[in-house]
């Protein structure tokens, strides 16, 4: 093990920074009254930071399962300069208005052919130095000691928030590539796994909201023997 700001970590691993690992892709301030979900051939996709905070609960953002991107409205002009992002792609939210929300990161799935763009208060990120996995990138902000210390650069008051150039120079925890896979292959299943016991979750509270409509209202009688 060796010592860095981050902590301890394996040998083999690498502290990196932001900036030598990703490059900065441009984004937009569009306003949800700029978006709607009625999505056509052409549409261009918008990944708005609220969605990170609050609809998109997985790490990865697969395009073939998740329904809920809003599109820019057509009436809306675009930059020539608008960067549309590709799979493996990561998003941060940059603001939040709880401190727990700050950093939050998605990665892109199953783009394929569909235009997706990066919205209001998130950095688009774009491996440039092929010291990441697919699969991985949203991960690496997610690692215990990588989102507090996100948190600790977080400034503001009501809404908090990291800027571009407190982002660049941040420090990451990179595994080997190798390891970045499995890792990322463990936590992919162990996510796949919460999902299903959500969702039996949510169908055992159904079944008792079914019950008590009928037992409270006494529709359905039980046995007092």
């Amino acid at each position: 093990m060796k010592e860095t700001k981050l902590g301890w970590i394996p040998e083999d691993w690498e502290v990196k920074k932001v900036s030598y690992v990703f490059d900065f892709l441009s984004t937009n301030s569009f306003s949800r009254k700029q978006m709607h979900y009625n999505a056509t051939e052409g549409s261009i996709y918008n990944i708005h930071y609220g969605d990170i905070h609050a609809t998109y609960k997985e790490p990865i953002l697969d395009f073939d399962i998740e329904k809920s991107v809003p599109v820019i409205s057509n009436e809306i002009e675009l930059s020539n300069s608008a960067s549309y992002l590709k799979d493996g792609d990561v998003i941060i939210a940059d603001a939040s208005e709880d401190y727990e929300g700050v950093g939050e990161a998605i990665e892109l799935k199953n783009i394929n052919e569909k235009k997706v763009l990066a919205g209001l208060h998130t950095f688009a990120l774009r491996d440039k130095s092929s010291l990441t996995s697919v699969g991985f990138r949203a991960y690496i902000f997610k690692n215990p000691k990588v989102s507090k210390a996100i948190k600790v650069i977080a400034t503001g008051s009501k809404v908090y928030g990291i800027s571009k150039a407190n982002l660049e120079k941040f420090e990451l925890v990179l595994p080997i590539i190798k390891e970045q896979q499995k890792i990322a292959s463990v936590l992919s299943t162990a996510d796949q796994e919460i999902k299903k016991l959500q969702k039996q979750l949510e169908q055992l509270k159904e079944q008792k909201r079914g019950l008590m409509q009928v037992l409270l209202t006494g529709e359905v009688r039980v046995s007092i023997d």
